[in-house]
């Protein structure tokens, strides 16, 4: 007799806690969705500053509008802190590393790695 109780009880704890899930399936099958990849290149290299084309790279800003085209919408691009202000943190950025950044950054997600 306990067993049967049991059993019942577990049953209906399993229907209670199934019931939030499908209402989070109809939430997340609606709205809008992120797809992206994360590109690499300004964050390699442990030469610091470094050359550009020799111990790192910024991504290829075609290649992002090929994938923007494919349907992609988010893109993280890594870079490293030690190259935009070589000197020190609170000093004066790296003019050329800022430059590149720029040119790669507005429409992407930029992301500081560290050494």
């Amino acid at each position: 007799m306990r067993i049967s109780k049991l059993i019942m009880a577990a049953s209906a704890a399993g229907l209670v806690s199934a019931l939030p899930v499908r209402e989070m399936a109809k939430k997340r099958s609606s709205g809008f969705t992120w797809v992206g990849v994360n590109e690499s290149g300004a964050e390699f290299g442990s030469s610091i500053p470094g050359t550009l084309g020799t111990d790192y790279t910024w991504p290829d800003t075609s290649k992002i509008q090929t994938l923007r085209d494919a349907g992609m919408n988010i893109f993280r691009v890594p870079f490293l802190m030690e190259r935009l202000v070589p000197s020190s943190m609170t000093g004066t950025p790296d003019a050329t590393y800022l430059s590149d950044l720029k040119k790669v950054g507005p429409s992407h997600l930029l992301d500081v790695m560290r050494c």
